[in-house]
């Protein structure tokens, strides 16, 4: 009518899709629309414009960090588009940073780029290590590492141990590699009070059910701190809350699952 084309009752928006890669490999398809992907691309640029958040690793500055895509960690305000760093590794930088100088030996499990790149900075010897093949330098089982004892003075260890079925294997060795008056750093994401796993959860949807994620085994509580003193550690609990909220904020230190930092001795 009016010589209008008739126009459907829905109309169909193209959509595209993104692929979020992690360190471990680990690819996730995320599909967005056209209107939506140019959207975000144009608040981006935006965000760059103000001055609100700073990268301690990099010295980016704007008005926020980048929103994370994972649906069951969300967070509008997460990483940072120059280095990739995120709440968990920039905590503890800034907790940690005025602490740690002139390492003899340092041991990092499955290497964050922010983060190897400042431990490299303040260690005389650095070696990373991961299960998987050409993700670190060492190919290393967490449960059994080839090291001797008393290896390393510092241990970096983040986002591990969810992965790994014996933990209390895991927390052994690292006890055993410290150097006495060394410090291991763990961080793990904490989702409850008390820790949930399950050994016959084994399927990739099972395992999506229960934790969330495939290559996860157990959703960690607060009582991790437990299982570190059962194995030999003394143990302090950093979080974002120890700090100036302005300092928080600014960096980008809190996440609401990985906000916690064990620094064990």
């Amino acid at each position: 009518m009016n010589g209008q084309p008739a126009l459907p009752d829905t109309l169909a928006i193209p959509t595209i899709v993104l692929y979020a890669v992690s360190h471990r490999s680990q690819v996730r398809a995320v599909n967005v629309t056209i209107v939506d992907f140019v959207r975000r691309r144009l608040v981006y640029a935006l965000s760059d414009l103000g001055k609100g958040r700073e990268c301690l690793f990099c010295g980016w500055e704007g008005s926020e960090f980048r929103p994370r895509l994972n649906p069951r960690k969300p967070s509008a305000d997460s990483y940072c588009p120059k280095c990739g760093s995120l709440e968990r590794h920039r905590l503890g930088y800034f907790a940690l940073r005025s602490k740690l100088k002139d390492l003899q030996s340092t041991l990092h499990f499955a290497p964050e780029k922010p983060i190897e790149k400042w431990l490299r900075s303040i260690s005389r010897r650095y070696v990373s290590c991961d299960l998987e093949p050409g993700l670190a330098m060492e190919v290393e089982d967490i449960t059994k590492l080839s090291y001797s004892d008393e290896s390393f003075e510092f241990i970096w260890c983040s986002n591990v141990l969810e992965h790994v079925p014996d933990d209390r294997a895991a927390f052994s060795e690292l006890r055993r590699v410290l150097t006495k008056g060394g410090t291991c750093v763990v961080a793990v994401p904490i989702w409850r009070r008390k820790t949930y796993e399950d050994p016959t959860v084994t399927t990739p949807e099972s395992r999506i059910e229960k934790f969330g994620q495939i290559d996860h085994v157990r959703l960690y509580g607060f009582d991790i701190e437990d299982r570190l003193k059962a194995a030999g550690f003394n143990v302090e609990m950093i979080t974002a809350r120890d700090f100036d909220p302005r300092d928080v904020g600014r960096y980008g230190l809190n996440h609401l699952t990985t906000g916690e930092l064990f620094v064990c001795t």
